[in-house]
Order: structure tokens, then sequence, then C-alpha cells
């Protein structure tokens, strides 16, 4: 009887290390399964690659899937790890220097074509002749894959006809490389006939000796190359599932490091050091960055938004921003150091009312220091203003301390409407424009703030300290 094993990760996020030491155990146990005469796979289930390291963010992602393909990676359901944050063409970038397969049938817009580079499914064909379906499905987020055009279709719709298509051309054995998060996955148990195995991600789950719903099996192995999962699987002589157990073996912190992997990651770090290095731009003075008070850092970004999307203002939170820029030479990595947040830019049409209604919120303690998950520790701090002048006496009551603002040399109308370039972070719980007065004209999800601020250093450099919007503002 035909006797296969699956080893597989899950939610990396980064952990390259962690995997240099995983892989080292991997090939054991391929080796020790393939003297046992089975046949081995290695997969993995997305998110691999996280915006919070400096690989991620300096290439978008496209440089990781080498090191996947050193640890032995030959298939991977696609996460959100690039898409969501960076869209869809830096994802097709990810696809196109990934040696193996890239699985997610519900990335499209309703029954169009995946994503460019990413695949449906695969049919894998045993030494033995067994036919093994593979289909992948990746998290909808609830619809906000829309932003890129993509309406995706119900996930579980899909699946019962890549379980129908895949059977129909010979699988025997049909797996879901999954990026759903286990709930979900219990649901499409439940919920879809046919899938033999569910090898999930997404949600973090350790699932020790996975979990039967009805007759599929789901496995996941938690986090951050901690642990290896590995599924055993016997099938009749036509590929049909006779029998399944999983297991997770962890990780030894002290686990020799896979020179393989240490190899590759050698070689992404010369690829990034080339990266970090290229000059964007100069300045002439140092744009230094405070969070409670005024920064010039995120004043230039304010007015670069500004001269983009030819706006009267220009509008960012400096939460926004980590860390400020030295005087002298911008280098690619130092921006990417300063700006890690994948922020996009918007223009809205705003009233007068509601645009001081925004800068009241600007000034009061309770916004400024509180901290949105999307900006990665930072808190959203007083946004930088560019193209109005902002007079404000911090001691007075909240919603009184603006005393005045002009917008090019113009007393502020209550009643006017504006057009303001700004970030989707003030879409946002705790955010400065929401509400009454404030409508959205144009988005672009295909450019982040980072690339605004590039594309304006390279233009006007050498850049000097902008002009003040805030007078009589001081640290809270």
């Amino acid at each position: 009887m035909p006797e296969l094993t699956i080893l597989h990760t899950n939610d990396i996020h980064g952990h390259l290390t962690a995997l240099a030491r995983l892989t080292t155990v991997a090939r054991a146990e391929h080796a020790a399964a393939a003297a046992a005469g089975r046949t081995v796979y290695r997969w993995d289930g997305g998110d691999a690659i996280d915006r919070r390291f400096e690989p991620c963010r300096l290439t978008r992602g496209a440089s990781l899937p080498p090191v996947l393909a050193a640890s032995g990676v030959t298939l991977q359901a696609v996460g959100n790890d690039i898409g969501l944050p960076y869209g869809m063409l830096a994802l097709e970038h990810v696809a196109a220097r990934a040696t193996y397969p890239m699985l997610a049938a519900n990335l499209r817009d309703g029954t169009g074509p995946v994503v460019n580079g990413i695949r449906e499914s695969v049919l894998l064909d045993a030494p033995d002749g067994t036919r093994i379906g593979v289909f992948g499905l990746t998290d909808p987020w609830n619809g906000v894959y829309r932003v890129y055009g993509l309406n995706m279709p119900d996930e579980q719709d899909v699946a019962a006809r890549l379980v129908a298509e895949l059977r129909a051309a010979g699988a025997g054995l049909v797996v879901l490389l999954s990026h759903l998060g286990l709930d979900a996955d219990r649901r499409m148990a439940a919920a879809v006939s046919g899938i033999d195995l569910i090898v999930g991600a997404h949600s973090h789950d350790l699932l020790p000796v996975g979990e039967w719903v009805g007759r599929t099996l789901i496995v996941q192995a938690g986090n951050y190359a901690e642990h290896l999962g590995r599924v055993d699987v016997t099938t009749d002589a036509g590929g049909q599932l006779l029998a399944a157990a999983a297991h997770v073996i962890s990780i030894p912190h002290d686990a020799p490091e896979d020179a393989v992997v240490m190899r590759a990651m050698d070689d992404l770090n010369v690829e990034l050091d080339g990266i970090r290095g290229q000059v964007i731009g100069d300045l002439d003075d140092p744009l230094t960055l405070d969070h409670f008070g005024v920064s010039p850092v995120a004043q230039v970004a304010a007015v670069a938004l500004r001269h983009r999307a030819g706006a009267e203002i220009g509008l960012i939170g400096s939460g926004a921003f980590h860390t400020g820029l030295a005087a002298g030479p911008v280098t690619f990595g130092a921006l990417a150091d300063a700006l890690p947040v994948t922020v996009n830019p918007l223009v809205s049409r705003v009233s007068g009312a509601a645009l001081r209604r925004a800068l009241e919120r600007g000034v009061e303690p309770e916004v400024v220091s509180f901290r949105l998950r999307g900006l990665r520790g930072s808190p959203i701090g007083v946004p930088a203003v560019a193209g109005a002048s902002v007079h404000v006496d911090p001691t007075a009551a909240a919603g009184q301390r603006v005393i005045a603002v002009t917008v090019n040399g113009e007393p502020l109308d209550p009643d006017r409407l504006y057009t303001v370039a700004h970030t989707d972070l003030d879409n946002e719980e705790f955010s400065y424009l929401s509400g009454d007065g404030v409508t959205l004209l144009g988005s672009d999800y295909t450019v982040l703030v980072e690339d605004v601020l590039h594309e304006y250093l390279r233009a006007h450099s050498p850049v000097g300290t902008p002009e003040v919007a805030w007078h009589g503002l001081t640290p809270t």
C-alpha cells in the first residue's frame, strides 16, 4: 500500500534563523521517512514573511522565496503577508521568484483568473502511481481585498468545484493547503465532502495530533518555526485514503542551523545590502521625529502627499514614522527604517468644520497617544500638516485648543470644501478625518506613503526643514 509523509510548516513570520534550525530537523525526518519507503513532501501554509522584518520591508517579500526553497519547501499556500499590505503587484513579484507553486484558488475577482503567478491547484504524481490533488485557499479578510479590485468568491464554493475537478483528473487523495484559519477549516471540512486532509495556517494553532472533522483530518503546526508538522498517510492502490496520523515535532533551541538555508540567508543579506545602500535623496538638515510635538520628518511627508495629489492640504499622523532622518544622503534602508508601516495615500473632500475638528483631535492627548496596531508600536502622534497654519493653546480645554487656522494664507472657512491628501490610517478608530464632512475622492492602494516620499526626495533634493505648520504646540 502506498505510504506518504507530508512535512509542513506555517506562519513562520520572518523567523529565518529558527527556520534554519527547523530545516535540520526536517531533513532528518525526510531521510528517515524515505528510508522506510515513504514518499515525502514538504509544504508551507503561508505567512512565512512579515513586514516587521527588514528583508520583507526592503523587497516587499520578493527576496524570501530562495530561502524557503533552500529549506526544502516545494508547495506553499498564499498567506496575507504580502498581498494584503503591499498589493497584488508585490505578490506577483514574490511568485516570480518562487521555484515552487503558490496556491490560492480564491485570490481572484469573481470568476476571473487568479492573480498572475498564483495557481489554483496542482496534481502530484507519486512514484508509486498515486495521484495527489492539492488546492489552496487564503483568508478573504472580510472583503478587504476589494481595494485591489478582487471580489473574492466564496471559498466553500471554490473548494467544492476543485474537489470535483481534481477527482475527475484522477486524484485519489485530495488535500487543501489552507491559509483560512482553524475555525474556517473546521467549517470547510463539515460543509465540503471529499477533502481528505487540510494542512492549515493563519490562526497559529498547534494541533499535536491533528483534529478530525468527519472524514477530514485537519493539521496545523503553530508558528515561528517552533514546530514541524508531520502527517503519515496510507492509501490503497488507487490512492484512496485508508489511514492518516499526525503529530508535531518540537524544534530544539540548540538544533544546528542548516547550512543550505544559512548560505541562502547570506545571499539574501548581500542582496539587501545593495538595496539598503541605494541613495534616493539628500537632506540639508536633519528631519527629527516627535510624536507629541512638531515632527519635521512627518511634515515633509505631508508636503509630499499634498504635492503628489495636487491637494490644498496634506495631512499625516506622525505615528507612521518610527525614526527621523539624518542630514545628508538618504538611503533606501534609512527611509524603510523611518517609515516601516504600510499606509496608503488617499484624497478626500473635507469641510472646513471637519478639518478643524481633525486638528482639534490632533492635539487631544487621548488620540495622540493611542497606539494603533497597524503602526507597529507607535502612537498615532500629532498630525503633520502642509498647506495650513495652525495656532493652538495647549492649556485650553479639549475641543477649544485650536485658536486659528489659515489655509494658503486665508482663514479656514467652516462651510468651504477643501481637498486633503491623507492616508488610510485616518479611517481607523481614534483617527483625525472621519464622520460628517469627509468624502473620499480617491485612493491608490498600489502605492505606499513610503513610495510617495521616495519619489518626492528623488525629485526635490536637497530638501530642507519644511515650514512649521503648528504654532504654540508643545509636547504633551
